[in-house]
């Protein structure tokens, strides 16, 4: 890692773009400038498990990057569904026909990372902890900002089965956590 002190600005640089990345994403005016936010968050993202993770990149963190680019994918699904309705990509004018609304729910609980997709985390960075807390913080964020920037404009899917697996990641996660304590 890069401290006070040593020469090494590429952890440094990393974190300010996975930053200014998920910044981009959650005041993006429309849907075009999140995916190419989360297009570029993807691509740090990568760069920060080769340069957090080095050699001990594994299995989850490549399950990470097929979640979090499926995430960015959804986004632009559902913005090309929006485009062909001809329906207004900016959040101020939003109207999402249900499918483009459904993808952009499927966005945000892929990058939330709610249950079964937790399995993305890479837990391998688990022996770096300060280093490690940007990388599993800052999807979660961005998924979140997707999530709150749909209720706000009132495009949350009206027969979601969000709620529900959210009930169950929380309920499974504390048994899991209760069990190995």
């Amino acid at each position: 890692g890069a401290y006070p002190g040593q020469h090494r600005p590429g952890p440094r640089a990393v974190a300010l773009l996975l930053t200014a990345a998920t910044l981009g994403g959650i005041f993006a005016s429309n849907l075009l400038t999140l995916a190419v936010a989360w297009g570029l968050l993807d691509l740090t993202f990568v760069v920060a498990l080769l340069v957090r993770g080095g050699s001990e990149v594994g299995r989850r963190a490549a399950l990470a990057i097929v979640v979090n680019t499926a995430s960015t994918v959804c986004v632009w699904i559902a913005a090309l569904l929006i485009e062909n309705q001809q329906g207004s990509l900016y959040w101020h004018l939003f109207n999402a026909p249900e499918n483009a609304r459904a993808w952009l729910m499927a966005a945000a609980v892929l990058r939330v990372g709610l249950y079964p997709f937790h399995q993305w985390l890479p837990v391998e960075l688990g022996k770096e902890p300060d280093r490690a807390v940007i990388i599993f913080i800052v999807p979660t964020v961005a998924g979140l900002a997707l999530w709150v920037r749909m209720s706000i404009a009132q495009a949350l899917p009206e027969e979601s089965i969000v709620p529900l697996l959210a009930v169950l990641s929380l309920v499974i996660g504390s048994l899991l956590a209760w069990r190995s304590s």
